[in-house]
């Protein structure tokens, strides 16, 4: 059965991926964030790489997550959150920032 991480073990995760230099930031939100995540909850991750991390690079990044937590990742990226939007309201409601350059 899968696992669900605390924060501290997703930080710690995060800590042993090699991340493109131009990620900036990444936040967690939604129910890992909360602490309501179920087993077989999805990870939730807002990128922040001042709008440079798209194409191949995002899928190249969200593969790596992918593996290294086995199991889906959404990883929403900075330049498509509009801003007001509910998916922005919901980072900044919820969002704990899990890795910082």
């Amino acid at each position: 059965m899968p696992q669900t991480y605390t924060v501290t073990a997703i930080r710690r995760i995060l800590d042993t991926i090699p991340l493109d230099k131009r990620v900036r930031s990444i936040v967690l939100f939604g129910s890992y964030a909360k602490g309501t995540a179920l087993p077989d909850s999805d990870i939730d991750f807002y990128l922040d790489s001042n709008r440079q991390i798209t194409g191949f690079a995002y899928f190249e990044l969200k593969g790596k997550l992918e593996e290294a937590f086995q199991r889906e990742i959404d990883l929403i990226p900075d330049v498509d959150v509009i801003p007001g939007s509910l998916v922005d309201y919901e980072i900044r409601r919820t969002g704990v920032s899990v890795y910082a350059r």
